[in-house]
């Protein structure tokens, strides 16, 4: 409760000796973002596959990052490989990318890039193909429960919105228990669109 008290008063104090328009610009902006994967993996054998992508981000003040907090869908479809056909797999993260983003303000919009890290959090993993009678069959303990990757992207700016087209290299590899355990990492497009709430 003290600790409480003093935090508060902490930030009373700063308010009144920085004034109010310094202090909000200390806190981080806030906003929402949504769109669609085109993900795949670093086979020859296989196709894209689409899902959502969606959820929050935090522009850090001061230092020029972002953080963002998505629900992700990924994997591939459409693969071959030991005589089986029909080969696909479906990922869902929790992922947690922090991007360095360079922004250049111009008269009406603001161009931006961006490179950083992303910690995805493998909430969900299945597999389908010839080999399983085409029924899914859960791969999730097959697999890191924590898959690391590096988003890298350009966007624009129009106002409190924006829209970003993302390439994700994965880092960790994955793997198939119903395919011999083959490994593979992911590759994902994203094209995203995301309103700043403040």
């Amino acid at each position: 409760m003290r600790r409480a008290r003093l935090v508060g008063i902490v930030v009373i104090l700063l308010i009144i000796a920085i004034g109010p328009t310094q202090a909000l610009a200390l806190l981080p902006g806030l906003g929402v973002k949504a769109g669609v994967n085109a993900a795949n993996v670093d086979l020859d054998n296989t196709s894209n596959k689409t899902g959502f992508v969606g959820g929050a981000f935090a522009d850090v003040p001061i230092l020029p990052l972002r953080v963002e907090l998505l629900y992700s869908q990924k994997g591939f479809q459409d693969g071959t490989i030991n005589g089986a056909t029909g080969w696909e797999t479906s990922y869902t993260y929790i992922d947690v990318p922090v991007v360095f983003i360079l922004k250049i303000p111009l008269v009406a919009v603001t161009p931006f890039g961006y490179l950083g890290l992303n910690a995805g959090f493998l909430t969900d993993a299945k597999s389908k193909s010839s080999d399983t009678n085409n029924n899914w069959v859960d791969i999730k303990a097959a697999n890191p429960d924590i898959v690391w990757s590096v988003p890298i992207g350009v966007g624009i700016g129009f106002g409190s919105f924006h829209a970003d087209l993302r390439y994700t290299y994965g880092l960790t590899s994955m793997t198939d228990p119903t395919q011999q355990n083959i490994s593979y990492k992911e590759r994902t497009w994203s094209l995203m669109l995301g309103w700043a709430l403040f």
